[in-house]
């Protein structure tokens, strides 16, 4: 849209259809009616302040983002650029203005940002960080919560290559992170690792990573991937098997006490059975014996 106004009055003396179109009014609403009244705060403030330096003859042009209210009483976005077309003398004569429609561009980068803000959210409830790796230019992007999960200040940006990634791994796992992430060349799909970050970078934290690469065009290669917080499975997982390990512990000792208690048992029982064998034989001998000399004569 494009409109000519007067800088004392701030009144519309011309106007084309576009700007009729994006403010909502007709040519005979805009026409003598000042911006000013149609220019919400704190827009008006910024918008007033620099007419102020064009009419000091400090500047002759000037660009804003600003914001209409619409006859129909929506808020229009714009972008608004003003030139001055001065007098022989200097003085500011008129102001000519060109505005350009930016709401729905405006309203797809809040709806950009809200979406950025919602995953940003969802990657800190579930202790998912992300990241991606382009081999072309060698760039490097990490997610907030990627930054979180290692404990590296953002601050400081992403690692730039390889080597500074490791060393934010522990020491212990540092090997096993180096030939995880080397062997993404040769992987044909996602590919995962488990790991701990360095302990100087906080408490122990336990992470499974995933990764995989994709062709970057004719660029390269592109790598991404996820870091996600499994500290309370891990930790579980080292209980139960701390916990399987002494129960084996009990169970092996315990089996060996039950084998020398038994071994103990077959001795006792041998040892009876040895020691009632002989006053048994010498019973039955007698009996035997009492049976074949004297059976005939016994009573009941």
């Amino acid at each position: 849209g494009m409109g000519i106004s007067a800088p004392g009055t701030k009144r519309w003396l011309q106007v084309n259809d576009r700007m009729c179109e994006i403010l909502g009014y007709s040519r005979d609403e805009l026409l003598g009616t000042p911006w000013t009244d149609i220019t919400p705060q704190p827009d008006l403030d910024q918008n007033l302040a620099l007419l102020q330096t064009m009419v000091e003859g400090k500047t002759d042009q000037y660009q804003m983002q600003k914001r209409y209210v619409r006859g129909d009483g929506r808020i229009v976005h714009t972008e608004l650029d003003v030139r001055a077309l001065r007098l022989a003398d200097g003085s500011l004569h008129r102001l000519f203005a060109t505005v350009r429609d930016v709401t729905e561009r405006m309203q797809a980068g809040e709806a950009l940002r809200e979406q950025k803000s919602l995953l940003e959210q969802a990657e800190g409830l579930a202790g998912l960080g992300c990241w991606q790796y382009d081999s072309a230019d060698h760039s490097v992007w990490w997610s907030h919560q990627m930054f979180r999960n290692i404990g590296r200040d953002p601050a400081l940006g992403a690692p730039p290559d390889l080597d500074g990634y490791l060393d934010c791994i522990h020491p212990g796992d540092r090997e096993r992170v180096n030939a995880f992430m080397r062997s993404a060349d040769a992987a044909l799909a996602v590919i995962h690792t488990e790991f701990r970050r360095h302990p100087d970078l906080g408490e122990e934290r336990w992470f499974r990573a995933s990764m995989e690469r994709h062709r970057g065009g004719d660029r390269g290669w592109r790598y991404s991937g996820t870091l996600l917080d499994i500290t309370p499975i891990k930790l579980a997982q080292l209980a139960l098997q701390r916990t399987n390990a002494e129960l084996e512990r009990r169970v092996a000792e315990r089996t060996e006490q039950l084998s020398v208690a038994n071994r103990e048992l077959e001795a006792f029982t041998y040892t009876v059975s040895h020691d009632l064998k002989a006053p048994l034989r010498g019973i039955d001998g007698y009996s035997q014996l009492l049976a074949e000399e004297d059976g005939p004569r016994m009573d009941e």
